[in-house]
């Protein structure tokens, strides 16, 4: 293994405190809570940088459970008005 093979592992590779913060997230979502209530916790605020937040919200993982909430929040809507 070269020295860029080695530099690109650690660069792709996942920091254990954004394992946590993608865990604890994805958790906090799955009870129903808003992204924005979660972002302000305590416990993603005092283990991480203001960039480690900002990278949480580009993690695939985060940006689709949050883009299932908003689809099946528009689906509900869209059935409410239709029920009328």
């Amino acid at each position: 293994m070269g020295i860029e093979d080695g530099v690109d592992k650690v660069i792709s590779s996942e920091s254990a405190t954004h394992r946590h913060m993608v865990d604890y997230t994805m958790t906090q979502l799955a009870g129903g809570r808003h992204l924005s209530d979660i972002m302000g916790d305590e416990n993603l605020t005092t283990a991480a940088s203001r960039a480690d937040r900002r990278k949480l919200l580009e993690d695939p993982r985060v940006v689709g459970a949050v883009h299932e909430d908003i689809i099946a929040d528009m689906r509900a809507r869209l059935d409410a008005a239709l029920d009328r």
